[in-house]
């Protein structure tokens, strides 16, 4: 399979945006269990930042250069038709891992036919919901494009519980005729992170250290948790580790005495740093999962968070490391910091619970939702018999056909582009015993060894 993945850039260095450590970390190790899979990235050639980190010297991973703005709200909704029309047509897409559910509908009407179209797999990362500190009045063209996205999309997957019921509650209030159809089309497959391979244990630092990996924004409530640390350290002598996500607001927070910055440009610098300290703390009010607490999970800090949201999933009902209130906040923090060995027995906790999260499952259920795009329709087995056999024919001559030379298929069997669309050819293909590979930029239909028309 080839797989076009529509990626939601939300952060200017893409290396800590938490949708490249999504894709990054998922891609992976999904090509190391499914080595016939490939995935092709649009990835911006200015207007961010990226430092090489090796995820593209993966060679079941192709990324091709298109330019989008900074702005969230404004590069969530360009869609340069064109550009994504190229992609289809060049490498025989069937399927889309769509990140942006407003652009469903565009992505539809690509490479149409009147009775089916591409596949998208909406993946949900961002939900415009009451539960964001902005008032939606303003932005309910983004609520209904959500909307409307996951009705068209053949798969919604939600990251978590708490997600699913956000869609839910925008659908129920706003457009309820739309319930039902998208419930019949929506799973939650809470995201699988973990990864052995990406366990770091280093000695802490000396001094007592919480950890700042959040986004300094309003959503996150970040003056409230430092106000939190401005009252601990009345009392206290710890550090405060800020990895910025964003140039926003660091200097404000900067100018307290606890503050020590880490400019992390990868991954493994960032790793370096985060299990080295002790805690994790916020007051975010809105979530989808959030990795950087799963992170601090899986690299064993005791993690001091809010009993709302997506927290309860993620460390369990009634955890002791749950608060309800800024009180509850200082007290349990004011705990860890009287007796530090306390952090540590949380952080050993936190460990094992960040193992039910597994990558290896989140790979398999995703690509459980991919193969069965691809095959749910036998189009092989729907064409006119005269045609089955001039394919066959064709077919007999060719163990290795370039995609580009889709044309002389269509032309041998005596159909068109208008009725045999590329992404209905590929699902024709698939069936008739030919996995797709990429080589040299080039996307190939080859004969499998272990597959026989079906």
């Amino acid at each position: 399979m080839i797989i076009l993945v529509n990626p939601m850039w939300s952060v200017e260095h893409l290396n800590k945006d938490s949708n490249y450590v999504h894709i990054k970390k998922v891609i992976e190790r999904y090509t190391e269990m499914y080595p016939n899979t490939y995935f092709i990235i649009p990835f911006p050639v200015k207007n961010f930042k990226y430092h090489e980190d090796g995820f593209f010297e993966n060679t079941n991973v192709l990324r091709i250069p298109y330019i989008i703005p900074l702005s969230k709200k404004i590069n969530n909704i360009t869609f340069d038709g064109a550009f994504f029309n190229n992609i289809v047509e060049k490498y025989g897409i069937h399927t889309v891992y769509n990140q942006i559910p407003e652009v469903t509908g565009q992505f539809k009407c690509l490479d149409t036919h009147f009775s089916s179209t591409l596949s998208v797999v909406n993946q949900h990362h961002y939900i415009y919901h009451d539960s964001l500190p902005y008032p939606l009045k303003n932005q309910m063209q983004y609520v209904y494009w959500q909307i409307i996205g996951d009705v068209l999309a053949d798969v919604n997957i939600f990251n978590s519980n708490y997600t699913k019921r956000m869609v839910e509650e925008n659908v129920a209030k706003y457009m309820p005729e739309f319930g039902s159809e998208i419930a019949e089309n929506s799973t939650v497959v809470p995201f699988g992170l973990w990864n052995k391979k990406d366990i770091v244990k280093n000695k802490k630092f000396e001094k007592f250290t919480f950890v700042y990996n959040h986004r300094l924004q309003q959503y996150k409530n970040w003056e409230t948790t430092f106000e939190v640390f401005d009252e601990l350290q009345k009392s206290f002598d710890f550090d405060v580790a800020l990895c910025p996500v964003g140039p926003v607001n660091i200097t404000t927070v900067n100018k307290r005495p606890y503050t020590r910055v880490f400019e992390c440009k990868n991954q493994t610098e960032y790793y370096d740093v985060l299990s080295r300290c002790h805690a994790n703390t916020f007051n975010s009010q809105y979530e989808t999962f959030c990795i950087s607490i799963f992170e601090s999970m899986m690299l064993g800090l005791a993690t001091i968070v809010p009993n709302s949201t997506t927290m309860p999933e993620l460390l369990g009902a009634n955890n002791p490391q749950l608060f309800n209130s800024k009180k509850e906040q200082i007290e349990k923090l004011t705990s860890l910091l009287k007796d530090n060995a306390k952090a540590e027995v949380f952080g050993l906790e936190n460990s094992r619970k960040a193992k039910k999260f597994d990558i290896d499952s989140y790979c398999k259920s995703l690509n459980d939702i991919f193969v069965n795009e691809l095959t749910k329709e036998n189009r092989y087995k729907t064409l006119k018999d005269k045609n089955r056999e001039k394919l066959i024919k064709y077919l007999d001559k060719h163990k290795k056909i370039s995609v580009h030379d889709m044309k002389k298929i269509r032309r041998f069997i005596n159909l068109s582009n208008q009725s045999v669309p590329n992404h209905r050819l590929v699902n024709i293909m698939y069936h008739a015993g030919y996995d797709q590979i990429i080589e040299k930029n080039e996307a190939y239909f080859v004969k499998s060894v272990d597959k026989s028309p079906k």
